[in-house]
């Protein structure tokens, strides 16, 4: 495969800044009893069949799919774009590292460039100064940690794809791969 040159035109044309989509879950408590429910769903089925008293398990899993589905509906989506032009570079020169931070290496302060970042960056939902600070102050280091990687990912970490889809992909795309006919289509299905 060679690569095709193309134009400033054709550049202009094709060119969407990155994008970068991640999934926070604003329900901890779902998560920490689900977990917590499957890690001891196993040794109640067991106990279950080794007693004559009234299954516990059933009824523990119904509540497990409960609080997925309790979970699911507590997912909060943010989608980040790349900033355009100098934008990136501008936002890193308006929050300049402490000296301590620059003698570390650092390029910008870390205490206020990733809201300030995550502000810029977020197209949905949209997000201002004061709903970053709220969010760096309610959740936990984890769940800022994913909007931070995701917004930074966009404007300074990403690049193309591999340069072909990994096979898994392949074989999914190019469909069913059985060569064995159902039984009620083979020339020896009883009839």
């Amino acid at each position: 495969m060679t690569d095709e040159v193309l134009t400033v035109e054709e550049i202009r044309q094709r060119y969407t800044r990155p994008r970068k989509t991640v999934s926070v879950y604003l329900d901890g408590s779902a998560l920490d009893e689900i977990e917590r429910l499957e890690a001891d769903l196993p040794a109640v089925a067991a106990a279950d069949e080794d007693t004559n008293e009234a299954n516990r398990a059933p009824e523990m899993a119904r509540r497990v799919e409960e609080l997925y589905e309790r979970s699911a509906a507590s997912k909060a989506t943010f989608t980040f774009e790349g900033l355009a032009g100098t934008a990136w570079s501008d936002l890193i020169r308006q929050h300049p590292p402490s000296e301590d931070q620059r003698k570390a290496g650092l390029d910008h302060n870390v205490d206020t460039f990733p809201q300030a970042a995550i502000a810029a960056s977020a197209v949905a939902p949209t997000l201002t100064g004061d709903d970053v600070d709220w969010l760096w102050s309610t959740l936990t280091e984890g769940q800022r940690s994913l909007l931070w990687v995701a917004c930074h990912k966009v404007n300074r970490g990403l690049s193309g794809p591999k340069a072909q889809p990994s096979r898994t992909v392949s074989l999914l795309a190019s469909g069913p791969r059985s060569t064995t006919q159902p039984p009620e289509e083979s020339p020896t299905a009883p009839s």
